[in-house]
């Protein structure tokens, strides 16, 4: 299970219309990005967004059949992945990379091959023993870390071994994905998502339903679903992949990625500690029932990743190709149209969410005491994850240049005044305090790494980044919602609020939309303020 939930904003549809027509809008001197670009783009807004459906649909028939402390140990599972990745290495993004970057080169067919097979072996390898080490410690968490009053200390051990078991085969599924990634068969990866997907949350409601309403139920249903998924996704790269010799272990491909591997794999390692520290921290000192609280509001949260990671899919290995032959001009123009739609598709959606989170949250779980206790972190986590997102295209551009240093000492820095902060944040505040920090973290994301990112990379790019990419739908997009939450009365029914606040959404991603296509660069107002002086007469 991924870290995220559906989306909370009606009309995904209307979001969808309008990134297309950022897309496919571009000026008449070649900002439209290639057609497999758009294709991928599109394919991954697809399977994101049905599995944002199906997250929606089912989370609350979860909390309703196994109740809310196992829907905490579900919450836990999430965080139990996320900490999984510390074992990781960044092999799935550098297999991503590698491959984007061979198949521009026709004679490297065979090194392709080979680079898949070595990397799937130590990735099997690492899953095994992460598997095995999650089982090991399962008695420990079970009794001396999670706080349950209704579920007994066997039962949260017998789940936690299963989350091992679900873990080591669901994974290499991050290997498999980020080759068809690589490779740009994003159509097909998203292909496999939507069945498979439809398969884990939709058999788990009915395992749930018909069989027996267990945590230990729903765990062996994902274990099953997990292992579907990662065989797959791995038999479909497998055919993708160019036609060659028989493909083996080569040690020597290692030093020729190690390198990058290791610096993302520093990084990634930073960046767990900045996104899952709350929810370890908060698992010890909350009792189940209010972590499983955090875990909904961070679920709900998280949706927004089912909005921005397919832009982000889609434009890193297109980044690394046009690095890979020195288009500047071609990257920029990717960069910043990759940007806007990442910032069309989340800003109107965050903005909506946050300024009606209590309202959205009763209507999606039916229960107003849920509400009552998710509201709040609910705005707070929604805008931190807006802001994550803005700079993950940023992100993609670093990697494409291979540059892992930025990365690696911009969540250093965070990690050193964040962590300490967050605990004392969380200690006094609980759930409120760590989601304040999570906002305070993104926001310094924003407005220290954009400078020094573009120090170095694109460096005129910028200022253009912060005011047409990101300032410009984000006002467009808050001034709609901002008169919706003034005219929308606060006791109306649920389907005409519904309604409502489906449309209030489509309005602001139009907004959000026009507003980037209707602003010109900063070089042209440029061009333009001297052309108007020069056209001035000389005061007499």
């Amino acid at each position: 299970m991924d870290d995220g939930a559906a989306s909370l904003a009606s009309g995904p549809g209307g979001a969808a219309a309008a990134a297309v027509t950022v897309v496919a809008t571009a000026a008449a001197d070649g900002a439209r990005p290639p057609a497999r670009l758009r294709h991928n783009l599109l394919a991954n807004m697809v399977g994101s967004g049905w599995t944002a459906l199906a997250y929606v649909v089912c989370v609350p028939l979860y909390i309703k059949l196994m109740g809310i402390e196992s829907y905490g140990l579900v919450g836990f599972f999430v965080t139990l992945v996320a900490v999984s990745s510390l074992l990781e290495l960044g092999l799935g993004a550098t297999l991503n990379r590698e491959l984007a970057r061979r198949s521009v080169d026709p004679d490297a067919a065979g090194d392709s091959r080979d680079l898949v097979r070595t990397l799937e072996l130590i990735y099997w390898g690492l899953a095994a023993t992460m598997g095995a080490l999650t089982v090991v410690l399962a008695p420990t968490i079970a009794h001396h870390w999670l706080r349950s009053s209704t579920l007994s200390a066997a039962t949260v051990q017998s789940a936690i071994i299963l989350m091992g078991l679900v873990l080591t085969f669901q994974w290499p599924l991050s290997l498999y994905s980020g080759g068809l990634r690589g490779l740009e068969r994003q159509v097909a990866l998203n292909s496999i998502l939507v069945v498979m997907m439809t398969i884990r949350t939709g058999g788990a409601v009915l395992v749930l339903w018909l069989v027996t309403p267990t945590i230990h139920a729903f765990f062996v249903w994902q274990l099953l679903a997990a292992a579907a998924h990662t065989g797959v996704a791995g038999i479909v790269l497998w055919r993708i992949l160019p036609a060659g010799r028989r493909a083996r272990f080569r040690r020597d491909l290692l030093r020729g990625i190690w390198r990058f591997a290791a610096g993302l794999s520093a990084t990634s390692v930073l960046i767990l500690v900045l996104t899952q520290s709350d929810k370890v921290i908060l698992s010890s000192i909350l009792s189940l029932r209010f972590f499983a609280y955090y875990s909904l509001a961070a679920l709900a949260a998280g949706s927004l990743a089912y909005v921005f990671l397919p832009a982000f899919q889609a434009a890193f290995p297109r980044f690394s190709a046009l690095v890979a032959v020195g288009d500047e001009a071609g990257l920029i123009r990717t960069y910043h149209r990759m940007a806007q739609v990442v910032a069309v598709l989340i800003l109107p959606s965050a903005i909506l969410v946050a300024a009606f989170s209590r309202r959205i949250v009763e209507i999606w779980t039916g229960s107003a005491d849920t509400a009552s206790h998710t509201h709040t972190l609910l705005t707070l986590l929604i805008l931190g994850t807006a802001l994550n997102g803005l700079m993950t295209l940023p992100y993609a551009l670093s990697l494409a240049y291979g540059w892992t240093r930025w990365p690696f000492f911009l969540n250093l820095a965070a990690v050193v005044i964040f962590l300490p902060a967050l605990v004392v944040l969380a200690l006094t505040y609980g759930g409120d305090g760590a989601a304040a920090a999570w906002l305070t973290l993104n926001a310094g994301y924003v407005l220290v790494g954009m400078h020094t990112l573009h120090r170095r990379l694109l460096p005129r790019e910028k200022l253009r980044w912060y005011l047409q990419d990101v300032a410009a739908p984000a006002l467009a997009a808050a001034a709609v919602v901002a008169a919706a939450r003034a005219l929308i009365p606060a006791g109306l029914g649920t389907p005409p609020t519904l309604a409502l606040l489906a449309a209030t959404l489509v309005l602001a991603v139009l907004a959000a939309a026009a507003s980037v296509l209707g602003i010109p660069r900063p070089s042209e107002l440029a061009a333009q303020a001297v052309r108007l002086a020069r056209s001035r007469p000389n005061a007499s």
